[in-house]
């Protein structure tokens, strides 16, 4: 879902080459699940399905032969609605439902890896890690859809990170996109706000944590803001505050999730040469794409 912002966000229109030589950390649960609800069914003849694996070596072989340093960050685990230990250490599992499974996860982190790319498992949310990286100057901006990096305190965000030009609506209707490059310093400047101000507005408006409060849309969210500044107890004082689906959370729990959320400090950013073995096994061998077809693609960026 997201945060529900999208109105307050000043945004430029960029083009893909645009971002040549730059890394851009990609919010991979969100892409994965996209090229699985958007596009035709693909499965091998042993019923394995491999649509997430056309869109990730289409969309990916585009992104390198502009020049783009792709890394890719997984979700790890839903947090608990409470304050945490930012930073943390371990082994992590990634997210897994009916949508995205293990083989969907270990397949694609197969592929990335064949193609040399770097992969990072985030403990938890992959906006936040994705927002970690760039606070750290390891990525250059989040590639997602959802406005969620923002309130992790990403630097930039490139939206609709795309080949295509188009986009399926819920209603089934195609619209045209174009690719945007989003800023924090001037979403905070053009607003009037401050980073902690945009979060209560994203909390009043509703998270992937919380509803929202009732009857607040984006524009009264900001008022209130105006209004309240940082005052944020009299500010929840006058709303009706929804702390569904998380019944005994409140807004402070949601806030303090958003400033700790878990990352790691732990990773390697390694691009290396593409294991052109590795990704015909894995595509031709056993997902029965057209070795041609493979074989062109590779050529393009080897």
């Amino acid at each position: 879902m997201g945060v529900k912002i999208a109105s307050l966000i000043p945004r430029t229109e960029i083009n893909l080459s645009d971002l040549a030589e730059k890394r851009i950390a990609i919010d991979t649960y969100i892409e994965l699940y996209q090229f699985l609800r958007t596009m035709p069914r693909f499965t091998n003849e042993e019923g394995l399905v491999s649509t997430h694996l056309l869109g990730l070596f289409n969309r990916t072989i585009h992104m390198l032969e502009l020049g783009i340093k792709p890394l890719f960050i997984f979700d790890g685990q839903t947090p608990e609605i409470r304050r945490h230990r930012r930073i943390v250490a371990g082994n992590f599992l990634p997210k897994i439902n009916k949508t995205i499974t293990q083989d969907i996860i270990d397949s694609s982190k197969e592929l990335i890896s064949a193609l040399g790319l770097p992969i990072i498992q985030a403990p938890s949310e992959g906006e936040a890690q994705a927002a970690f990286l760039c606070e750290q100057g390891d990525a250059w901006a989040v590639a997602s859809e959802d406005f969620d990096s923002l309130l992790f305190g990403a630097k930039r965000m490139i939206q609709n990170f795309t080949i295509s030009k188009t986009k399926m609506q819920s209603n089934k209707k195609k619209v045209l996109i174009g690719t945007y490059l989003i800023e924090i310093e001037e979403v905070l400047q053009k607003l009037n706000i401050t980073q902690d101000e945009l979060i209560i507005i994203g909390i009043l408006c509703g998270t992937d944590f919380n509803q929202g409060a009732e009857g607040i849309g984006q524009k009264r969210g900001l008022a209130l803001i105006k209004k309240y500044k940082n005052n944020f107890e009299d500010l929840f004082k006058e709303v009706k505050w929804k702390n569904t689906p998380f019944p005994s959370s409140s807004w402070k729990d949601i806030f303090s999730l958003f400033k700790t959320m878990p990352v790691t400090d732990v990773y390697a950013l390694q691009w290396n040469e593409v294991d052109k073995r590795r990704v015909l096994e894995l595509l031709v061998q056993k997902y029965q794409f057209n070795k041609e077809n493979v074989t062109r693609a590779l050529e393009k960026i080897t």
